[in-house]
């Protein structure tokens, strides 16, 4: 079986790294996490550490798998471009690490193949701005199951609940007493933002921008079919409906 070698040589200014005087086992543990964690997954073969040389402390991984080598190589040479912009969220993550570990050791790292036929140099005097959130805007219907606050304390939050939507959204105090009259009654359109971790890419948080109403409580269901089947046309053409 064939496999591919990659090394990250981490050197300082002075050229003195060796293997009495090479990275910490805390800050190696560090690096070797964070690498993990944006080629975990790329293929079933993970890395693994081949060999640390001694007179410049490079680290070297091998892997069978051509897709993980070559994520590494495309990953590294964006990172040493400061192209961060085009890098995923986790991958962003990496950069953010590997520039600390840089910086705050005063390293540089040269990454580069067994034949040296890719050879790219990370040397960063600052740690770049890496969002932690991103936001993203939804529109769902569903009827108002829940609202108020959480407990009666003056700052507490306002939140409701959508019988389509999981887990709460924070309104404001208009929206509240705009909202109070519509109370698991009818069928609304609902304008949500929601706060995305960058990293875990969990919702942290959802606000309600809009509201309309869809279908008002005083419309009956079947007469809420009749004017989907209307509008729709064929479609909704095989549901029967008894009037």
């Amino acid at each position: 079986m064939e496999y591919f070698s990659v090394t990250f040589k981490f050197d300082n200014a002075d050229n003195t790294l060796n293997q009495f005087n090479g990275l910490s086992i805390e800050v190696l543990a560090d690096f070797l996490k964070s690498l993990n964690s944006v080629t975990k997954g790329v293929s079933d073969d993970g890395l693994v550490l081949s060999n640390i040389s001694g007179n410049c402390y490079a680290i070297e991984l091998s892997t069978p798998s051509v897709t993980t080598f070559k994520h590494i190589e495309t990953l590294h040479e964006q990172i040493a471009n400061g192209n961060l912009s085009a890098l995923k969220s986790n991958e962003k993550m990496y950069a953010k690490k590997l520039t600390l570990i840089l910086v705050q050791n005063s390293l540089m790292l040269s990454v580069y193949n067994s034949d040296k036929t890719f050879y790219k140099t990370i040397q960063q005097k600052e740690i770049p701005e890496i969002f932690p959130y991103f936001y993203e805007t939804d529109a769902i219907c569903g009827t108002l199951t829940k609202i108020g606050a959480t407990s009666l304390n003056a700052n507490a939050r306002n939140t409701i609940v959508i019988s389509s939507y999981a887990g709460e959204i924070e309104i404001s105090n208009s929206q509240d007493n705009e909202l109070r009259n519509h109370y698991k009654k009818g069928v609304l359109e609902f304008y949500i933002t929601k706060k995305i971790n960058s990293e875990t890419r969990k919702i942290e948080k959802t606000t309600l921008d809009d509201f309309i109403m869809i279908v008002p409580h005083s419309v009956s269901f079947t007469n809420t079919l009749k004017e989907v089947r209307a509008n729709h046309g064929e479609y909704f053409s095989k549901i029967e409906i008894d009037e």
